[in-house]
Formats: structure tokens, C-alpha cells, sequence
């Protein structure tokens, strides 16, 4: 299985909002960098991921618990400590904007990164952002590993 990053939704909606997300997840590095350098927001600036899922039940008895570096069991800690209810969601307007953008600079400078298969999925990724903002609903991204 490999990562992508695809697109949450905070409301029900009637609409597919599947994009593979794997081209986005394959060259995420390359994408911040390159947004970074310039001065757009980065795929990881629309990311919530709630890692409570990943962690062990009872923290208590994290495997790394009495290790001489205990700092895993005290980050895992302080992730299950976060509210729950504490989700980021943005507005399907700074999306479009933000894929508008960063599509245009990678068309026009094109980076040995980029490839056709990432261009058309920032352009699914916009065509579900278009339909949501349709919708009033706002969104996020998150990462499946």
C-alpha cells in the first residue's frame, strides 16, 4: 500500500470526491519546496491528520515505555492528549485558488518533478474543491499510509 493524500469533507455530500492522491503523496517534498520558494502555502498548510488512530489503546504500555530515550512515549502522549474535536477545515475557495497557482507555476517552470499525472490530479483535486464549494461544505486533507 503507499501513501496519498485525498480529500475530507466536512459535511454529507452527494458528490465523488476520490483522487488517487498518490502523485501528490509521491513528490509532497518537491511540492512544499517548491510552493515554499514561492510564497504559496504547501500541500502540508491543508493537512489534519488525527494520529489517535495510529497509536496504542493504552499509552501506558507504549513499547517504548522505560527505554533509556522515553521521548516516543511522551509524544505519543501528547498526541492523544489533542482534542478530538479540534479539526482544522478551510474554505473550497482557498483551495482553488491555491491549486490555480501552484498549477499555473508548475506549467509554466516546469520542475523535473512535475509530470502530467500530477498535473491532472490537482486538476481532479480542483473539479471535487469546485463541487464543494458548490455545496458550502469546507475540507481538509488527509494522508492514508
Amino acid at each position: 500500500m503507499s501513501t496519498a493524500y485525498f480529500i475530507i469533507i466536512n459535511d454529507d455530500i452527494e458528490y465523488d470526491t476520490y483522487v488517487s492522491g498518490k502523485n501528490i503523496a509521491k513528490y509532497a517534498g518537491q511540492l512544499n519546496q517548491f510552493c515554499a520558494s514561492h510564497g504559496l502555502r504547501t500541500v502540508d498548510f491543508f493537512l489534519y491528520q488525527d494520529f489517535s488512530d495510529f497509536l496504542d489503546e493504552d499509552l501506558g504500555d507504549s513499547e517504548h515505555e522505560g527505554d533509556e530515550d522515553d521521548q516516543y512515549a511522551q509524544s505519543d502522549q501528547n498526541i492523544a492528549d489533542a482534542p478530538e474535536d479540534e479539526q482544522v477545515w478551510f474554505d473550497p475557495q482557498q483551495g482553488l485558488d491555491w491549486l490555480d497557482s501552484l498549477r499555473t507555476k508548475l506549467n509554466s517552470e516546469q520542475p523535473a518533478f512535475s509530470s502530467q499525472a500530477l498535473l491532472d490530479e490537482l486538476q481532479e483535486y480542483r473539479e471535487v474543491l469546485e463541487k464543494t464549494r458548490k455545496a458550502g461544505a469546507m475540507w481538509h486533507l488527509e494522508m492514508d499510509f
